[in-house]
């Protein structure tokens, strides 16, 4: 391709499919790098369908904190902290009001 007298070594997309092309490749190798995979991840723990345990991650993929369901009932009612790969804190709701009422 020359413009202006310049001849440059990279062909302009002509079609779709070309122009899908590099928006992946650009994708892969500019924004890609940028972008964090597992921030979050949610479990099942007792098979029922439902969402029950999500963990949450850094930057760094170190875990950050945790939030469980542990009545199976819909509602997060424990959330423990993490520092450095150690428990720092636990909150919980023991009665399954909806409020947390321990802390550890």
């Amino acid at each position: 391709m020359k413009i202006s007298g310049v001849k440059f070594l990279i062909k302009w997309p002509s079609t779709k499919k070309s122009i899908l092309h590099w928006i992946i490749i650009l994708y892969l190798f500019i924004l890609l790098p940028f972008s964090s995979f597992a921030k979050t991840n949610a479990e099942d723990k007792n098979k029922d369908g439902k969402k029950d345990l999500w963990n949450y991650y850094s930057d760094k993929g170190d875990l950050e904190r945790m939030e469980i369901d542990s009545d199976f009932d819909g509602q997060i009612d424990a959330w423990q902290s993490y520092q450095e790969g150690e428990i720092s804190s636990i909150i919980r709701d023991t009665d399954f009001d909806g409020k947390k009422d321990t802390w550890d």
